[in-house]
Parts: C-alpha cells; sequence; structure tokens
C-alpha cells in the first residue's frame, strides 16, 4: 500500500529530525544548568521533561490517527468497491447528478427561479 510507505518514511524522517534537534539542545541545557546553579537544576529538569514529552506525544497521536484512518479505510473499501464492481450509478446520470441538465457547458447558465436581475414586484405594504 502506497500510503503506508509514505507513512512509515514521514515517521522515520520525523524521529531523525527530533533527535537531531534533541541533541542540539542537550549542550544548551548542561550550560544552563551549570551558571544558575543546584536550585534551577529542578525546574530545568522539569522543563526538560514537559519538552521531551510533547513531540514524542504528538508524533504517537499522529500515527495512531493515521492508522485508525487506515483501519477505517480498508474496513470500508470492500462496500464502496463493490458497488462500482457490480456497475453502480452510469457515468451519464453522475454527470447529470453533478451538473445538472445540460451538463458542464450548460452548469452557469440561468435556471427557472434565478433572479436575473432588475426590480422584484413587492406583495409587502411598503411600511
Amino acid at each position: 500500500m502506497m500510503a503506508g510507505v509514505e507513512h512509515d518514511a514521514l515517521v522515520v524522517q520525523l524521529r531523525a529530525e527530533l533527535d537531531q534537534l534533541q541533541a542540539e539542545n542537550t549542550d544548551l541545557r548542561a550550560r544552563l544548568v551549570e551558571q544558575a546553579g543546584a536550585d534551577a537544576l529542578m525546574v530545568e529538569v522539569c522543563r526538560q521533561l514537559c519538552a521531551e514529552s510533547r513531540p514524542a506525544q504528538y508524533a504517537e497521536g499522529w500515527r495512531a490517527g493515521y492508522e485508525q484512518r487506515a483501519r477505517d479505510l480498508e474496513a470500508d473499501w470492500h462496500e464502496m468497491a463493490s458497488r462500482v464492481a457490480r456497475g453502480g450509478v452510469p457515468f451519464d446520470q453522475l454527470e447529470v447528478r453533478r451538473w445538472g441538465p445540460g451538463g458542464r457547458a450548460r452548469f452557469a447558465d440561468p435556471r427557472p427561479g434565478d433572479y436575473r436581475g432588475g426590480p422584484v414586484a413587492w406583495a409587502g405594504d411598503g411600511s
């Protein structure tokens, strides 16, 4: 399945980018803790845990959502495809449903009941 291959490649790419960003920030975090002292250590640890967990949780939710959508599509596919395999609605009828009488070429033409400009008769008392 093509979508699965693209999804796997994207996940690998996102994980590699996340690892690179975390490696770049490790040096900065260490220098910050050294400069701020022991009191800032606890704040930094909490901040780092939050910062590291958010991208991982986001990626996990993203992955789970796409996997669920793939399962839903796979479950619904047989029903959708079977209508087409049985012949379904003829193309001519689909075109009339989509574009109306006259097809695509006449889609934008005025239809009965359309406003064509000019004064409109008013049935109210005018007040």
